[in-house]
Formats: C-alpha cells, structure tokens, sequence
C-alpha cells in the first residue's frame, strides 16, 4: 500500500474495485457514526453559555493541557515499547497511535473494551500472540492501579477521599489477592500451569487445549517481573505517567 506501485503495473495488475468500495464503506460508516456522536454531544446545548465560556478560556493553559496529554500518551507508548520488545520492537509512533485508540475507545465503550483493542491491534498487524499482548496491559494496569492505592493511602490530599468511595477496606483486599497471584505467576508459573489444567479437565479436549495454550502465552510477560531491572524502569515511566496526568 505504501510502496512503489511498479510491481503492480509490471503485472498489470491493480487493487480491484471491491477494495476501494470497501474504504469507501469504511469511511462513510466513521462518518455517520462521527456524524451522530457529534449531534449526541451537542443536543440541547446553550450556544450563548458556549460562547460566553470561551470567551473567559486562557488557552495558554488548555494548550499546556494537551501538551501534557499528548507527553503522557507518549510516555505511556514507552513503558508498553519496554513490555514488548522481547517479542517485537514497535515503533513509538504505532504505539501512540494505538493508545490512543484504546483511550476513545474506552471513553466511548463501556466495560474498557479499549484495552482489548489495545491488545488486538499490535497482534494483529505483527502477528504476535494476543494473549501475550493483553499480559502486557494488565502489567500496565497492574503498576498503575499499585501506583494509585500507595497514593491513596500515603498522600494527604487523598485522604479526604476516603469516605466518599465505599469498599475502601475490600479494595486493600482485591489489591492483596492480585498481589498473591501475580507472585504466584512470577515465581511459580508451572504449579499455576498445572492448576489451570487441573481446573480444565471437565472441558473438551480442543476448548482445553486453546484455553491453557492462551492463558501460558498471557502469564509470559510476567516473566519481566523477576528482573529487577524492568521492575524499577516500569515503576517510573508509571511515576513519570501519573505526575504528568
């Protein structure tokens, strides 16, 4: 697609017609789908309040505020860039884009289908495993949500939040029973592989086999967490993502 179209014309040949039809297809379905999420943001909204309201902005800090945006998505492609680069070097820019993506999508979709996109795309472009992508987004999460609950319990202006979020004590639980089970993962993959087929063998025999096959390939990235290393570099590109967030 990006290349020279020589070796097309040497052929004769050229993409046939159901291709464009299909990018056209394409580009008109984000149009409408553009088209009505813009008319769902903007129904019912008082035009005098808007232009009153930007009337008052200081763009100097809105443009300060993407600014930190965008070096935060980033710096975000970084630490994901660190995760896979056993299994494939991805641009920065790739990444960048695809954080991006995952980030409307979540914004969009509920239940943070983004973070499926975000596994399913790199893995698809480099054929990679998308079990082995997702491990490294929930490393991601897993720095990032540890990085928040530190905060939540060390820094006093989070204290007063405390009353306002009910499951606080449950929440220090979850965080204890991840903890366990990512050490577990690190330390002892193959008992936790012999459990997991343990707890398989009711399935059939090809339902079973896909499910270990796909949860081996996610527990690998773990792996990342016995270096020392990769664990001091990750917790500060996540340092550096939540200071600038």
């Amino acid at each position: 697609v990006f290349g020279s179209p020589e070796p097309f014309l040497q052929k004769g040949f050229w993409p046939p017609e159901a291709s464009m039809k299909r990018k056209v297809l394409q580009y008109g379905v984000g149009g409408v789908v553009t088209a009505v999420a813009l008319w769902l943001t903007f129904r019912g909204l008082d035009w005098g309040k808007l232009r009153e309201s930007f009337g008052r902005i200081d763009f100097f800090w809105v443009g300060l505020a993407v600014l930190s945006t965008l070096l935060t998505v980033f710096v975000l492609g970084m630490r994901w860039r660190l995760l896979l680069k056993e299994k494939q070097d991805m641009p920065l820019g790739y990444l960048f884009r695809v954080n991006i993506v995952s980030q409307y999508l979540n914004i969009l979709v509920p239940a943070r289908l983004g973070e499926l996109a975000k596994a399913w795309l790199p893995a698809k472009r480099y054929n990679m495993s998308g079990s082995y992508v997702l491990g490294t987004v929930l490393i991601e999460r897993m720095f990032e949500f540890f990085a928040w609950v530190i905060l939540w319990i060390t820094v006093p202006m989070f204290f007063a939040l405390r009353d306002k979020f009910r499951g606080y004590s449950a929440t220090l639980v979850i965080c204890g029973v991840i903890i366990g089970l990512i050490v577990l993962v690190v330390l002892k993959r193959e008992m936790v592989r012999r459990w997991i087929m343990f707890l398989a063998r009711f399935l059939p025999g090809k339902l079973r086999e896909k499910l270990v096959s796909f949860l081996d390939r996610g527990m690998e990235p773990f792996g990342h967490l016995k270096n020392t290393r990769m664990i001091l570099k990750l917790s500060l590109y996540t340092a550096v993502i939540i200071l600038m967030s």
